[in-house]
């Protein structure tokens, strides 16, 4: 060896190695810790979704008289919950609209007791399902399916009928 020459280390050359065998498990994790980032949004879109539907259908009004069948939904409620969970979540439900069906809603007049803290008043109840697509991350096509439900207060002091004078 020449004078001055760097000596070569038995060791030099591992470091590459390691990167080699550790890149595969990085990009997992960094595929693991996206596709949690993309359902905590998406669970979060859709929470915020049932509560605006829940709060647009509660604005229509005591609608009881209009139809005695609590049972039944009422088609204006329906529509605007709809539109409002449509506004909000946009196509982030497996990239499509919300589906009809994937919108659960129920009118439940005064006297009604639907639980804790709601005695006595008139409701509207909103469930949605959504598919949260987790296909981008993964070559199998992976979803999961979330669900929010939210339960509005029917203003009393709303009136559905028009005021003709």
């Amino acid at each position: 060896m020449k004078p001055g020459t760097p000596r070569r280390r038995p060791d030099s050359g591992f470091s590459t190695v390691e990167l080699a065998f550790m890149a595969p498990g990085l990009v997992v994790m960094l595929v693991i810790i996206v596709g949690l980032g993309i359902m905590v949004d998406t669970h979060g879109v859709v929470n915020e979704a049932a509560r605006d539907a829940a709060r647009a259908g509660s604005l229509q009004g005591d609608t009881s008289a209009a139809n005695p069948d609590p049972a039944l939904d009422h088609t204006q409620a329906r529509q605007q919950a709809l539109a409002a969970a449509r506004a909000d979540l946009g196509t982030r439900c497996s990239g499509k609209q919300l589906l009809d069906a994937d919108l659960i809603t129920s009118y439940v007049p005064q006297g009604t007791p639907p639980g804790p803290g709601l005695n006595g008043i008139a409701y509207y109840k909103v469930t949605i399902k959504c598919s949260a697509d987790l296909s981008l991350l993964s070559l199998f096509g992976a979803s999961k399916e979330l669900t929010a439900t939210f339960i509005a207060p029917v203003n009393t002091f709303q009136s559905n009928t028009a005021v003709v004078g």
